[in-house]
């Protein structure tokens, strides 16, 4: 479940919410889903997802699940699925995890690396060359005086041509 906004967010659907005025040092520890919207300073780990909102001020690694971010993280992130960073995110450490989203205007000073998911990599389908008739609905090629030409893959022998610099008249 991603936001957009995080105003909008429903927090009657999380189990753990820790508020603008909750300050706390330590190793945080936590199974259900979590928004932190105030100060840590310590390591967190989330076996769930774990959201940060725009005033959360995180100093030390975050482990979890999923995470969203609203906030500020100086640390190390590592994610076992997916990670978002908002719009006025900004993280100040290397990021690991399988997929991600940097919205425009996230700051991201560190390292991001990626892993590889093994569904993917199991899947033969995933290791192979691609098809050109799978991945184009029309084979384009150039002819020998420069004019780029398509042929319908239906086999109507319908040929359209438009010389390379030339403009097409409607």
């Amino acid at each position: 479940m991603i936001f957009d906004d995080f105003s909008k967010i429903d927090e009657d659907l999380f189990d753990t919410i820790l508020d603008e005025d909750f300050q706390f040092e330590g190793v945080l520890k936590n199974s259900t889903s979590l928004i932190i919207k105030g100060r840590i300073t310590g390591k967190i780990e989330s076996e769930n997802l774990l959201i940060l909102g725009p005033n959360a001020l995180i100093q030390g690694d975050i482990y979890t699940k999923n995470l969203q971010c609203f906030g500020k993280v100086d640390g190390n992130i590592y994610v076992e699925e997916e990670a978002y960073f908002y719009i006025k995110s900004e993280v100040n450490g290397n990021i690991t995890t399988n997929l991600i989203t940097v919205e425009k205007g996230s700051i991201i000073n560190g390292f991001i690396k990626m892993n590889k998911k093994s569904s993917s990599t199991d899947d033969p389908k995933m290791n192979r060359e691609p098809n050109r008739k799978e991945n184009f609905p029309e084979d384009f090629y150039s002819d020998k005086n420069g004019s780029v030409k398509s042929r319908p893959i239906d086999g109507s022998g319908v040929n359209n041509s438009l010389k390379v610099g030339e403009k097409e008249s409607l």
